[in-house]
This record gives structure tokens, sequence and C-alpha cells, in this order.
């Protein structure tokens, strides 16, 4: 499960579609993550996520929005509330 989502973080993937390719409950799949990991699955692909358009805002020059998009969110707005409760502070300030 933990190697789904380190590899397709970044595409539309969720939960739900990892839970099936398993073959497993949604349920099942969160309790046994939460308990291998210390965190659900929804955690870890938000962290994922947002750890990645970090390290592509500190080494690229892409545009915040092509970096939302390039880091599986499909919206910049939920991008840059994510980035927020992450990190304390806009996207945009990383590179000011």
């Amino acid at each position: 499960c933990r190697m789904i989502l380190d590899t397709e973080f970044a595409s539309a993937v969720n939960v739900n579609d990892v839970a099936k390719h398993l073959n497993v409950d949604r349920s099942t799949l969160y309790r046994r993550f939460k308990k291998s990991f210390g965190e659900s699955p929804k955690q870890y692909l938000d962290r994922l996520k947002v750890e990645y358009s970090h390290q592509l805002l500190q080494t690229t020059h892409l545009p915040i929005k092509e970096i939302a998009f390039e880091s599986g969110y499909e919206s910049l707005q939920h991008f840059y509330l994510m980035y927020g409760k992450h990190y304390g502070h806009s996207p945009g300030e990383v590179r000011s």
C-alpha cells in the first residue's frame, strides 16, 4: 500500500483506489496502515504531496500553479490550504 502511494501520489490516486487495488475494505486499509506507520493513508498521502511541492519550490523555477498540479493537487486553493497547514506559511514565501 505504501509503495503504491509513494509512486502514485502525484496522480489522481486516492485511498479508495488503493483499497480496491489491494482488494481490501477501506476501513481495513486505514486500520492496518495506521497501526503500521502511525498515520492514516490520507495523512501520509497529503504529507507526500506537500513535501514534494516544497522540494519543487526550492529546486525549480516552475510557477506555483504548475507545482501544485505536478504535486497532485486538483486545485490551487487546496494546495495553498494544505501547504499552509503543513509549513505555516504560503508557498510564495519560500521564494521571497
